[in-house]
């Protein structure tokens, strides 16, 4: 259930210094960050760890209000039976809401891969990380499964096809790496780089993000004109909702609880419903090895 909104007076939001941006980028999610720093992205790394549908847009951001937007109509259904499989990617932002969004999006199977300072430039290879993963555990149960049937003295059934890097992420990924940008480094492009390795994905959900520097007012501008590019490409607007009086840190950057549970809702709204889930492929049970007969002679009695 979404939280309910902070009506917060703006009078009192301004004296207490409530929604100031500036400050430091993508850092530890939920802690208080007060002392100012310079104005390019942090350069720390800590871990943690079918049909098309038009792009969803909300207003763009402005300046600290009491009460956040509503939120936008929810995305269309993609085709049913399918793969209910979904995969989000992000920095440090959205792995503040890391237990709230899986929640949210009911119906679906989630991976949930964010990652503090994480930055544009290496979404890609952890989705590319995330195939090869799925393609060595395949490789490894297919020969586990060759050495069974030989073990039994049978031919070992017809490899299944390798699995598509939608079967891997599933039908919808959602990138959110927008916070640690720099002004001047070609998100658009990112951007085209992305929707190019994921064209065979049926919803691209990318998420705004508040605009602390001019890299993020940049990145914003970026994602809403690529939704003219990409019939695919759907917009979660945080960038509109985040300036909200409690909905961050000091930083003015990452997520109290409140934005947690709004960032969930708005990103159910973008990803939409799940599909009906395909039944289960059947399973191929292995035989038992063949046990080579005794060579000892018979037993006899007295």
């Amino acid at each position: 259930m979404r939280r309910a909104r902070p009506v917060l007076a703006l009078a009192v939001a301004v004296a207490a210094g409530v929604g100031v941006a500036g400050l430091a980028g993508c850092g530890s999610s939920g802690v208080d960050a007060s002392a100012p720093v310079a104005s390019g992205p942090p350069m720390s790394d800590a871990s943690t760890t079918g049909s098309t549908a038009p792009a969803t847009t909300a207003p763009a951001p402005t300046t600290t209000t009491s009460m956040p937007p509503p939120l936008p109509a929810p995305s269309p259904p993609i085709a049913s039976p399918g793969d209910n499989k979904l995969f989000v990617l992000g920095d440090s932002v959205i792995l503040g809401a890391k237990t709230q969004i899986p929640a949210a999006l009911t119906g679906w199977k989630v991976t949930f891969d964010a990652k503090e300072s994480r930055f544009i430039t290496q979404g890609i290879d952890v989705l590319k990380a995330h195939k090869n993963d799925a393609d060595k555990a395949r490789a490894q149960a297919r020969a586990e499964l060759e050495q069974a049937y030989k073990d039994a003295g049978k031919p070992a059934p017809p490899a299944e096809p390798a699995p598509s890097l939608v079967d891997v992420l599933g039908r919808v990924v959602v990138v959110s790496l927008c916070t640690n940008y720099q002004a001047g480094g070609g998100f658009g492009n990112q951007i085209d780089s992305y929707m190019t390795y994921l064209k065979g994905v049926d919803r691209v959900v990318w998420v705004t993000c508040g605009e602390w520097s001019p890299g993020q007012t940049e990145a914003n501008a970026a994602v809403r004109a690529a939704a003219g590019r990409y019939p695919n490409l759907v917009i979660a607007d945080w960038a509109a909702f985040s300036p909200t009086p409690g909905y961050t840190y000091d930083d003015g950057i990452h997520l109290k609880p409140p934005a947690q549970e709004e960032m969930a809702a708005l990103l159910a709204r973008a990803v939409g419903p799940a599909p009906t889930p395909k039944p289960p492929a059947p399973t191929t049970t292995r035989p038992k090895p063949t046990v080579p007969p005794s060579t000892e002679p018979p037993t006899t009695a007295g």
